[in-house]
């Protein structure tokens, strides 16, 4: 199935629903790599379209699938984008979302800015969690010093 169009709109879940579809799509019509970026060109319109005709396809050798999503990323989203991410991300409590989506937020948040350990990023799930589930891990034994 091809992707969905992608105009380059600062939204996160847009960028990120092209970059999975426009992966699968190339690998599953087993698109040969020299002509990856080519294919998926045609799924850009408006801003990411012009982006791709004055950097990408002057000099298309020059270009991976990795390289051209981070720099169609670096594109579309403002230059503080992540550490207005990083602001979001430590703030970020579980407070009265269900476990299930206060995960889903962390590890978005830990995705964009990409600086966490694996112990940092327990802490924080441990630390920001409901002071009742924080209870019932340390009764189970679960503590954030030793479970990462």
């Amino acid at each position: 199935m091809p992707p969905d169009k992608y105009s380059g709109a600062a939204d996160l879940q847009a960028f990120h629903h092209f970059l999975t579809q426009g992966m699968a799509y190339v690998k599953y019509r087993y698109v040969e790599k020299p002509q990856q970026i080519t294919v998926l060109s045609d799924f850009l319109t408006g801003r990411v379209y012009t982006f791709y005709t004055r950097e990408v396809s002057i000099h298309p050798k020059g270009w991976t699938l990795d390289k051209f999503f981070t720099q169609l990323f670096n594109y579309c989203f403002l230059v503080d984008f992540c550490n207005k991410q990083r602001r979001c991300l430590e703030q970020c409590q579980q407070e009265n979302q269900s476990v299930y989506d206060y995960i889903a937020d962390l590890t978005e948040l830990f995705r964009i800015v990409r600086s966490y350990s694996k112990k940092e990023r327990v802490m924080k799930l441990f630390n920001n969690f409901c002071p009742l589930i924080q209870k019932g891990l340390y009764v189970t034994k679960l503590h954030p010093e030793t479970s990462h």
